[in-house]
Parts: structure tokens; sequence; C-alpha cells
């Protein structure tokens, strides 16, 4: 597919007007590293709201330790620490707690469905 697409823009040909518009920018095939990731469970009956437990956790954990937090599912959430540093802090400061409950956090395995981290074991 690749060299069709070559082929096809050997016989493209732009007038300087339009050669001045035209911006190229590198497309990354790589995919993103998910070695560093972790994943939580918000260990309670109630669901949790989501977007408060990214807030609080993205307060107590800075912007420069975690890119991003995402609620996967209600009591679930992707955390994407940004070093191996900010990894172990997380991963080794637990046990982590919100309003009482136990915030379980793991490593990630992106082969994994939920259902199969074990989140009834921490690190303390």
């Amino acid at each position: 597919m690749d060299s069709d697409i070559l082929n096809s823009m050997e016989n493209l040909h732009f007038t300087e007007a339009e050669s001045e518009t035209v911006i190229t920018e590198p497309v990354s095939t790589e995919e993103e590293d998910s070695s560093l990731w972790l994943v939580g469970s918000v260990i309670t009956k109630q669901p949790v709201k989501g977007e408060e437990v990214c807030r609080i956790f993205r307060s107590i954990w800075k912007t420069k330790n975690v890119s991003e937090i995402i609620e996967l599912c209600p009591n679930f959430f992707l955390i994407k620490p940004v070093s191996v540093d900010a990894h172990t802090m997380i991963l080794y400061r637990q046990p982590w707690v919100l309003d009482d409950d136990l915030f379980s956090i793991v490593s990630y395995n992106p082969a994994w469905r939920l259902a199969d981290f074990d989140f009834s074991r921490m690190l303390i």
C-alpha cells in the first residue's frame, strides 16, 4: 500500500502557491509503550465518581509524575506514569485511600481483561 501511494505521488505536481502551504509531519507508527502503566480499582460496593478520583490522584501524584488517568469503567482506572521512578512511587507507596476505601493498584498487562487483575493483594 505504501508503495502505491509513493508511486501516485511521483505524478503529483504543485504550483508555487500550493507548495508554500503544504505541511508534512512525520507519522508515528510506534505503539505507545504500556510497560509503565498501572491499573487501579477503588475497592467499594458503591460506584465512585470517576472524574473526582482522577482529579484527586492527579493532584496527589502531580502532573510531573502522571501523564494521564483514565476511568476504564466504574471503580477501575488506567494510570500512565511518565517515568520508572513515578511508576515505582505510585506502586510501592500503597495503600492509597479514598474516602476510607482502598485504591488498589497493580501493574498493567494489556493482554488481560479487568477480571484477570488481582486487586486483593497489595504491596504494603
